[in-house]
């Protein structure tokens, strides 16, 4: 979850689904409890002696319910269909990959997305990447159309179809595509349907904010950074992070001077903040400005560490420079997404089939993960002459026992 309030969303929506006897409720409830009693005091050791036997039994509850609510679930809609790369947290589905392996095709695959995304496991799915190696085929073109489909009850944040943005150099409006890509994403671009970013084949796509012309949207993102408080609305939320991307300067300006007073909500646009590399120069400096206020926050780092994707890679790069303490917290994923890499194109030499491989998302995350374990082998190594550390003493104690010989 990317922040404090998505995470309570989450957690009134469970309680509703518990209420009413569904099994996936008691999961995802059980999951946020046994996530709540580890983080509790995480500075002490005092959680494995006063909730050790209270987390065991609510770990061991929550695979229970994976086995009986997530695992067939897994077998209908993932288990034929190794194209299809979920990541789940607290029992739900979170982002979604469509990987196009070579022979293969995305076709197949557009039956059970379908049926996945009217599936309560889907409520908050945020991320959805269709990996095509050419555009018009597959699930490249039809994932909007199926978002779109009357029941579906996914409101994805961001969707990327085909190639992953490696920069913002390029944005296009809608109106420039041709005419059967309007008609598939015209139904997307309503701000209520949560999505604020839209990629196609790595170039993004201007999503409407605010009707009107320049100095209506000027007026507009004034109204919104005039109350940026954590609290605001999944709406408003969307519309800022439309707005963030304006052809305008100055309602771009307006708008990004608002993220550090958001709370952990501004951890989502770190992703996309990390992609500017040209433009304006007062533009490129207030970004880098944010960004490293943003870095300053450990919240946010940490809700980054816990939630970036593979098709977020500049993520790890700027969390290696974070504070050690929130950034330690990305080692695990960055090893995961590693390992995915890998098992997907195992071994040197050429990518088999037509499409690139993902070498320059394994060179940030190898480099970023370099960089953390020799940052936090520093840290033990100088903490050994800290006196304040209890195992520090005897080094000392013979360091200055030499000095006074």
């Amino acid at each position: 979850m990317w922040s404090e309030r998505e995470r309570d969303e989450l957690a009134v929506w469970a309680d509703r689904l518990q209420a009413e006897g569904e099994p996936l409720g008691e999961l995802v409830g059980t999951s946020l409890l046994a996530e709540a009693v580890a983080q509790a005091e995480p500075n002490t050791a005092a959680p494995a002696h006063r909730y050790g036997h209270k987390l065991t039994r609510l770990r061991d509850r929550v695979r229970e319910l994976e086995a009986s609510v997530r695992d067939p679930i897994i077998a209908e809609l993932f288990t034929d269909y190794p194209e299809l790369e979920p990541s789940w947290e607290h029992g739900m589905i979170v982002a979604l990959r469509v990987v196009d392996r070579p022979g293969g095709s995305t076709f197949r695959a557009v039956d059970p997305v379908r049926k996945l995304l009217r599936l309560p496991v889907a409520r908050f799915l945020r991320h959805i990447r269709v990996d095509a190696r050419a555009s018009g085929h597959g699930l490249h073109v039809q994932i909007p159309a199926l978002l779109a489909e009357p029941g579906v009850v996914a409101r994805p944040w961001s969707v990327v179809l085909g190639r992953a943005p490696r920069h913002l150099r390029r944005q296009t409006r809608l109106a420039a595509l041709d005419p059967h890509h309007q008609g598939q994403l015209r139904a997307l671009v309503d701000p209520e349907r949560g999505l604020r970013s839209l990629f196609l084949d790595g170039v993004r796509i201007a999503l409407p904010w605010q009707p009107g012309d320049k100095g209506a949207r000027k007026r507009a993102a004034a109204s919104l950074a005039d109350r940026p408080t954590p609290a605001s609305t999944e709406t408003s939320m969307t519309r800022l992070s439309r707005a963030l991307w304006d052809p305008s300067v100055r309602v771009r300006l307006q708008i990004i001077g608002t993220l550090p007073l958001i709370g952990t909500d501004a951890a989502a646009f770190v992703a996309e903040l990390l992609l500017v590399e040209r433009g304006e120069l007062e533009w490129l400096t207030r970004v880098r400005e944010v960004l490293d206020t943003l870095a300053r926050n450990p919240k946010i780092v940490s809700a980054v560490a816990l939630n970036f994707t593979a098709d977020q890679t500049r993520c790890a790069s700027w969390l290696a420079a974070s504070p050690l303490a929130v950034a330690h917290q990305a080692v695990p994923r960055i090893e995961a997404m590693l390992a995915c890499l890998d098992a997907r194109d195992p071994g040197p030499g050429p990518a088999p089939g037509p499409g690139p491989r993902d070498d320059d998302a394994r060179r940030e995350l190898s480099a970023a993960l370099a960089t953390i374990r020799r940052r936090h082998d520093e840290r033990l190594r100088w903490r050994s002459f800290d006196g304040r550390n209890p195992t520090a003493r005897p080094l000392l104690t013979r360091l200055r026992r030499w000095l006074h010989d």
